[in-house]
Protein backbone atom coordinates (compact mmCIF):
# COMPACT_ATOMS: atom_id res chain seq x y z
CA UNK A 1 0.00 0.00 0.00
CA UNK A 2 1.15 3.57 -1.16
CA UNK A 3 1.80 6.42 0.98
CA UNK A 4 -0.83 7.70 -0.61
CA UNK A 5 -2.83 5.08 -0.03
CA UNK A 6 -2.66 4.89 3.21
CA UNK A 7 -3.16 8.83 4.08
CA UNK A 8 -6.63 8.21 2.35
CA UNK A 9 -7.44 5.60 4.74
CA UNK A 10 -6.85 7.52 7.81
CA UNK A 11 -8.68 10.66 5.99
CA UNK A 12 -12.02 8.61 5.38
CA UNK A 13 -12.39 6.95 8.90
CA UNK A 14 -13.47 9.79 10.69
CA UNK A 15 -16.06 10.08 8.42
CA UNK A 16 -16.57 5.89 7.91
CA UNK A 17 -17.09 6.14 12.02
CA UNK A 18 -19.62 9.26 11.81
CA UNK A 19 -21.75 6.74 9.32
CA UNK A 20 -21.42 3.88 11.92
CA UNK A 21 -22.47 5.54 14.66
CA UNK A 22 -25.60 7.18 12.62
CA UNK A 23 -26.70 3.93 11.01
CA UNK A 24 -25.95 5.09 7.13
CA UNK A 25 -23.12 2.97 6.66
CA UNK A 26 -24.35 -0.45 5.11
CA UNK A 27 -22.48 -3.08 3.03
CA UNK A 28 -23.72 -5.21 0.69
CA UNK A 29 -23.75 -9.08 1.31
CA UNK A 30 -23.22 -11.60 -1.57
CA UNK A 31 -23.01 -15.19 -1.22
CA UNK A 32 -21.76 -17.61 1.22
CA UNK A 33 -19.59 -19.87 0.74
CA UNK A 34 -17.94 -22.81 2.54
CA UNK A 35 -14.53 -22.21 2.88
CA UNK A 36 -13.91 -25.39 0.61
CA UNK A 37 -15.15 -23.35 -2.07
CA UNK A 38 -13.05 -20.72 -1.74
CA UNK A 39 -11.40 -21.25 -5.54
CA UNK A 40 -15.04 -21.03 -6.52
CA UNK A 41 -15.38 -17.60 -4.76
CA UNK A 42 -12.63 -16.36 -6.40
CA UNK A 43 -13.74 -17.06 -9.50
CA UNK A 44 -17.05 -15.45 -9.20
CA UNK A 45 -15.29 -12.16 -7.84
CA UNK A 46 -12.41 -12.24 -11.18
CA UNK A 47 -16.25 -12.88 -13.29
CA UNK A 48 -18.10 -10.44 -11.77
CA UNK A 49 -20.36 -12.65 -11.27
CA UNK A 50 -21.15 -11.64 -7.51
CA UNK A 51 -22.50 -8.66 -5.87
CA UNK A 52 -21.34 -7.61 -2.34
CA UNK A 53 -18.65 -9.16 -0.47
CA UNK A 54 -18.55 -12.66 -0.55
CA UNK A 55 -18.57 -14.17 2.68
CA UNK A 56 -16.40 -17.45 3.15
CA UNK A 57 -17.83 -19.80 5.99
CA UNK A 58 -15.51 -22.37 8.29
Amino acid sequence: MTAQELAWRAEALPETIALLDAGDFTIELGPQLPLAEAAGAHELMESGAASGKIILLP
